[in-house]
């Protein structure tokens, strides 16, 4: 694992809305010990996504086994949603999670079709299935993958506070 990145606080962001500072990702602080804040979730089990912003600003959900196709072609199927855990998904439309905050990911698969596929998020505990095709600005939290073609940092208006690890690699 390589750490990426300087603390994050708190900016104004897209629509003119304010970032949460986000001490509590960096300290795992009331959180259950997983960077998602305890809660009762919604399961979702089995299906499948493949409108335009099929989950857009979804709030404590879990996924398992769901998949993210279609010939409708949707794209940011998790835009703005928080507190999310996707469990053995399958991620094959465009920007699926963008912007957010609190969301744990594990033994999911993203396609080369979920180009920006991590873009803004915070509070991210993510261990990726294969590689993906770009991070960007992971405000904290850690993403683990096979291989990731490009990491994009957007300098002091969004600091990075996050680890980024490629498996096998020091």
């Amino acid at each position: 694992m390589f750490r990426i990145g300087s603390s994050a606080r708190s900016e104004r962001f897209g629509g003119g809305r304010e970032r949460p500072s986000f001490k509590d990702c960096r300290s795992g602080a009331d959180k259950g010990g997983n960077g998602i804040a305890e809660m009762e979730r919604e399961i979702i089990t089995g299906k499948r996504f493949g409108e335009e912003r099929a989950l857009y600003s979804s709030r404590g959900i879990e996924l398992r086994n769901c998949a993210f196709q279609g010939e409708e072609d949707g794209e940011s199927a998790l835009k703005e949603s928080g507190d999310v855990v996707a469990r053995n998904c399958f991620f094959d439309l465009r920007y699926p999670m963008w912007h957010v905050d609190g969301l744990n990911i594990a033994d999911c698969e993203l396609t080369v079709n979920c180009r920006a596929a991590l873009w803004y998020d915070s509070d991210v505990r993510a261990d990726i299935k294969g590689g993906i095709v770009s991070v960007k600005n992971p405000l904290c939290g850690s993403i683990t993958a096979d291989g990731i073609g490009e990491i994009i940092l957007g300098g002091a208006k969004y600091p990075c506070n996050a680890e980024i690890g490629i498996r096998g690699m020091g």
